[in-house]
């Protein structure tokens, strides 16, 4: 029984969410694909083919592709980091029983866990500027009322 679940706990813990990650994240960006390239067919090019940055439309496009795409990997990249070491320490553990005596093993990954769902908006303000200035509006308004 106990060995069902520890299958369970890596099953529910580490593939579960990776799966729906890699299904989400390819939703995002397929969806953003999707939607840029029908504003651009929709949109009237400008006289001289840039905006008052200098960034022609396209360019736009793919940056905020590429942002996302970079975005999105981070955060997966992040997840699977952090618990990586906790199914690495249940498989272990199945495998080799005295392994799991090694405390300091099971509480790092165990921080790593913690740290895990507290990266995310680290990692969107780090990204996004709109995300900063937002938060930044969210918390100053807070603070002068």
């Amino acid at each position: 029984m106990y060995e069902f679940a520890q299958i369970l706990h890596i099953v529910l813990w580490f593939v579960l969410p990776f799966i729906c990650l890699v299904f989400t994240n390819t939703s995002i960006l397929l969806y953003i694909r999707r939607r840029n390239k029908k504003w651009q067919s929709n949109k009237p090019l400008q006289l001289n083919g840039a905006d008052e940055e200098g960034f022609s439309r396209e360019k736009k496009f793919e940056k905020v592709e590429l942002n996302t795409l970079k975005t999105l990997v981070t955060v997966s990249m992040a997840f699977c980091l952090c618990f990586i070491l906790d199914t690495v320490w249940l498989f272990l553990n199945k495998v080799k029983a005295e392994f799991a005596q090694n405390e300091l093993f099971f509480d790092v990954a165990v921080i790593l866990m913690f740290i895990n769902v507290s990266i995310n908006p680290a990692l969107y303000a780090i990204q996004f500027k709109d995300f900063q200035v937002e938060a930044k509006n969210l918390f100053c308004r807070k603070c002068s009322t």
